[in-house]
């Protein structure tokens, strides 16, 4: 049971540090934890990069040929 409420405290931190939602000190200690344990470092990669990939696919609408043809016809109207 100790390892599951660790791994929870973990990603927990992890999420505050990403979210920008920590106290300076508490930042600190954080980035302090991170640099001592390779663990934390790849959690925190790891949800970094899924971060990533969740905006990117999120902030890039698929353009469906319609779109693309109102635009054409458009520029071409001008």
């Amino acid at each position: 049971m100790k390892n599951i409420n660790y791994y929870k405290d973990v990603q927990e931190q992890i999420s505050l540090y990403l979210d920008n939602a920590l106290e300076p000190d508490q930042k600190q200690q954080f980035m302090d934890d991170v640099k001592q344990n390779p663990n934390m470092w790849k959690a925190l990669e790891k949800e970094k990069t899924f971060r990533k990939m969740i905006k990117s696919k999120l902030n890039s609408p698929k353009l469906g040929p319609d779109f693309i043809e109102n635009i054409k016809n458009k520029i071409n109207h001008y």
